[in-house]
């Protein structure tokens, strides 16, 4: 999941402005917490699920793409990560 900060930009310039303002926010990243929290991912994980959350806002990652990546990235089974897709 290496993006370039162009592309980042890139994707976030199509966002409609309800969607920029929420993106990158502390209250979406304490939400992101609360989720890993709930499912048991260590806390120093967190960070890394927020940005794959706001990859997903972005377009960057698909939102099909989710389970399977929380999955790789995490090793977390396939139903901690829906519940963990369900919380978000």
């Amino acid at each position: 999941m290496n993006y370039t900060q162009e592309q980042i930009e890139e994707k976030f310039d199509l966002l409609p402005d309800e969607l920029q303002d929420n993106l990158f926010t502390p209250a979406l990243e304490h939400k992101v917490q609360t989720a890993s929290t709930a499912i048991g991912l260590p806390t120093n994980r967190a960070k890394d699920l927020y940005v794959l959350v706001n990859f997903v806002i972005l377009g960057l990652v698909r939102e099909e793409e989710f389970v399977p990546k929380v999955q790789e990235l995490f090793g977390l089974n396939e139903k901690d990560s829906e519940e963990l897709g369900q919380i978000i």
